[in-house]
């Protein structure tokens, strides 16, 4: 979407990346081999979004098709490499949207909850997303439902000159 696309993906340039982050949120299920699923993609900070990529670990799951939501994607915006799944998409016009963003349906090949079947990663296509009109990248995160509404804050370090202790508060 925005040329920069890294062929090696052993290559180990970097590249600065905002501190946003878009979270992809399902709800996390016990599956059972054999057993047809839908797997619907939410985001709760999908603004002014350009465009996504993003591998998608599937241990033992196999994908069936996909159904748009708020983002307009198809089977042509996925690719099946093994046990994993690229995507990638890219609009001229941006996307903002609370909710469903897509739904997959996988066939599972195994039994086991959802949650430690799926993996969000760079292995294939770097995960990422491209948000506002400069296109800045922000790093995709998955998230299932129960979680997707905790927060987690690491706060400044709390120095004590004339103890030896250091209380850093979370």
């Amino acid at each position: 979407v925005n040329q920069s696309v890294v062929a090696n993906t052993s290559a180990t340039s970097g590249e600065d990346r905002s501190s946003a982050a878009i979270s992809i949120e399902f709800e996390d299920m016990q599956i059972e081999a054999g057993q047809t699923f839908d797997l619907t993609v939410a985001g709760d900070a999908f603004n002014n979004v350009y465009g996504y990529q993003f591998t998608l670990e599937t241990k033992g799951l196999e994908l069936v098709t996909v159904q748009s939501g708020a983002v307009n994607v198809g089977e042509e915006n996925f690719g099946v490499h093994g046990n994993a799944v690229t995507t990638s998409w890219n609009s001229d016009q941006p996307v903002n949207a609370t909710g469903t963003l897509f739904t997959m349906t996988f066939k599972a090949n195994t039994s086991g909850l959802v949650s430690e079947l799926l993996d969000v990663n760079s292995e294939i296509t770097r995960a990422e997303a491209y948000v506002g009109s400069n296109l800045d990248i922000v790093d995709i995160d998955l998230a299932k439902g129960a979680d997707a509404d905790v927060d987690f804050s690491l706060f400044q370090n709390g120095p004590n000159p004339f103890t030896t202790n250091t209380v850093i508060g979370f």
